[in-house]
């Protein structure tokens, strides 16, 4: 349990199968270390983690990006217009 607000959790685990049973949908982004880009994807593709919108490397957690929680912030703050003719 917490309270969010930008808590902290630290885990060391020998496998990306090991997270599945700690994450859940509060769950953003995790920072890895020691899995090859590769592993990571597959991780995604296979378990889908409920919540998890970013894998990043240690030290990039807060680094802020177009894309945040998910979301692609250019496409959401803007307006598209179509026209049809």
């Amino acid at each position: 349990m917490h309270c969010g607000n930008g808590l902290f959790l630290e885990i060391d685990i020998e496998s990306l199968d090991d997270l599945i049973s700690v994450l859940d949908k509060k769950d953003q982004t995790i920072t890895a270390f020691g899995f090859s880009s590769e592993v990571l994807a597959a991780f995604i593709e296979e378990q889908l983690p409920a919540g998890v919108d970013r894998i990043v490397p240690f030290g990039e957690a807060l680094a802020f990006s177009t894309v945040w929680d998910g979301y692609d912030l250019l496409f959401e703050m803007t307006r598209s217009v179509t026209i049809k003719t």
